[in-house]
């Protein structure tokens, strides 16, 4: 399963969807942990 990011940029109204890799995933786990990395 592949989670995505959604960042978005409210100053000049774009927004830029990214993949999380794997990596990330397995050694953040879960949603605090993912918000932490970002």
């Amino acid at each position: 399963m592949q989670y995505k990011v959604l960042r978005v940029d409210l100053s000049n109204r774009s927004y830029k969807i990214e993949e999380v890799p794997n990596d990330v995933i397995e050694n953040y786990i879960g949603g605090k942990g993912l918000a932490a990395y970002y």
